[in-house]
């Protein structure tokens, strides 16, 4: 299967799982991204723009269940702080008390992801 299949794939996949998983989250957090984008990005597990864009790595789809909550909380808590403020990490730690440790593995995790899902493989 060529490579741009198996990344159309991926995105596919990445969209219809992570996107209401990043919604159940929101309720929890209590905020709502204007909108959720699902990409291969090669840099970013994810972000969240100054207008309320979630932005998710499809990637995050090679990587354990504890460290995608992690991210999802980490962007929607963007929403409460858009930077990485004293009140932005208390926002993490109130939902998700393990970030430090979950954060530590989600720095390491880019040796999981397959090269033909990196977006500079060819």
């Amino acid at each position: 299967m060529p490579t741009h299949a198996l990344r159309g794939w991926l995105l596919d996949e990445a969209d219809y799982h992570l996107t209401p998983w990043l919604k159940r989250e929101a309720q929890v957090v209590g905020r709502r991204p204007a909108k959720v984008q699902v990409r291969l990005q090669r840099t970013r597990w994810g972000s969240c723009s100054n207008s309320g864009t979630v932005s998710l790595n499809a990637a995050l789809m090679f990587l354990e269940p504890a460290v995608v909550r992690y991210l999802l909380v980490h962007e929607l808590c963007h929403l409460i702080a858009l930077n990485h403020s004293r009140k932005f990490w208390s926002a993490v730690a109130r939902h998700e008390p393990d970030y430090e440790a979950l954060d530590r593995r989600l720095t390491k995790a880019w040796h999981e992801i397959p090269l033909w899902a990196h977006p500079e493989a060819r």
